[in-house]
């Protein structure tokens, strides 16, 4: 689902033009504040595997035309 709404804000020029520029934004995807490197071959293989196969639009794109996402684990807390 991520993956199809960063191609969803390439398309629409959402934050980049391009995958990198869209991933990479100021404040955009948690993970991209502390990233850490992949040290597990096989989950470098699988991720490399997933987004070839969105790339190619060889699996269904689950959220439409959606550009922006929640992540329930993520929560903010305001005093």
């Amino acid at each position: 689902a991520v993956a199809y709404v960063v191609l969803n804000r390439v398309a629409r020029r959402i934050r980049g033009t391009d995958v990198c520029e869209v991933v990479w934004a100021p404040h955009q995807f948690s993970w991209t504040r502390h990233p850490t490197p992949i040290r597990d071959g096989q989950a470098w293989r699988q991720a490399w595997q997933i987004a070839t196969l969105v790339l190619e639009q060889a699996v269904p794109n689950p959220v439409g035309p959606a550009d922006h996402y929640h992540a329930d684990r993520i929560s903010v807390r305001i005093h």
